[in-house]
């Protein structure tokens, strides 16, 4: 006994290859972000949606070529954009602490750090 629809199955071989789907512009849209970084860098108003176009423009280019750098990562790169602001917002998304550092207590880190190098060793 046949089921409805065998005869059209049977009627048209299935392809072995993949269909093409052709890209050749892609349009950049907000709503369209993945990136949480940019998404809510839009939302607290540190970046413009333009400046987020720009980046996506060349951060799309960047993946066709085979990068894996994420969208904020190209988007504190832009000019204008407040960086550590961007920072603070991926240090929030991805459950990092935000904290102070004290500037007296950095610079006596790296004095340290300097110190236990030999000066064949820093060329």
């Amino acid at each position: 006994m046949q089921r409805v629809g065998d005869e059209a199955q049977k009627a048209v071989p299935p392809s072995h290859e993949p269909p093409v789907v052709e890209t050749s512009q892609e349009k950049f849209s907000p709503l369209d972000l993945r990136d949480r970084v940019a998404i809510m860098a839009i939302f607290y108003e540190i970046v413009k949606i333009e400046q987020v176009e720009k980046a996506w423009q060349g951060w799309s280019k960047m993946q066709h070529k085979g990068s894996t750098e994420s969208l904020w990562h190209v988007l504190v790169l832009e000019p204008g954009v407040d960086r550590d602001a961007i920072y603070e917002v991926a240090a929030q998304i991805y459950g990092f602490e935000v904290t102070e550092i004290n500037r007296l207590r950095a610079l006596a880190l790296i004095r340290d750090v300097a110190e236990s190098f030999s000066q064949e060793q820093w060329r």
